[in-house]
């Protein structure tokens, strides 16, 4: 007859958090608006985002925890092109020292552009900027974006 192990009984709790809790704890977030929506979805990762949102509404409602759960890989966050930035530099303030990367919008959406690269540059962020589409505003193609965010990564802050 076999003699049952406790170490079995005491691992299984271990391993279930390992699989399970860790890979999430250590995966990319994005947050943001309609931009954020389709990188996040494009590298397959974890997005807290709404088409037509602007800053304020991704302040208000980014998770409280977000920068105790996210400590190994960055934020990506796309905000302001919808209000014209109000609230970027207050929404990148409860990140604290988390690894942020902007995605910046394109020139013609001056005060957004400006309040990101502002906010940024305060915190010492990287940023990644894209080729938009033919509407002027979202990228031609999200998979570009999402490589020239992994190659950011690897940049010094």
């Amino acid at each position: 007859m076999r003699k049952f192990s406790w170490g079995v009984f005491y691992a299984t709790p271990l391993v279930l958090f390992i699989l399970f809790a860790v890979p999430a704890v250590y995966a990319d977030t994005y947050i943001g608006d309609s931009i954020a929506l389709g990188a996040g979805h494009a590298a397959h990762q974890t997005t807290y985002a709404r088409v037509g949102v602007g800053s304020c509404w991704m302040d208000r409602r980014a998770p409280s925890s977000l920068p105790n759960f996210i400590l190994a890989h960055p934020i990506i966050v796309s905000a302001g092109v919808n209000d014209e930035g109000r609230c970027v530099a207050h929404l990148r303030a409860r990140a604290g020292h988390a690894q942020v990367i902007w995605i910046v919008p394109p020139p013609k959406y001056e005060r957004a552009r400006a309040a990101i690269l502002a906010a940024g540059r305060a915190w010492g962020d990287r940023f990644v900027i894209y080729t938009p589409g033919r509407d002027g505003l979202h990228p031609r193609n999200y998979m570009d974006l999402v490589r020239s965010i992994e190659a950011t990564k690897g940049q010094p802050r």
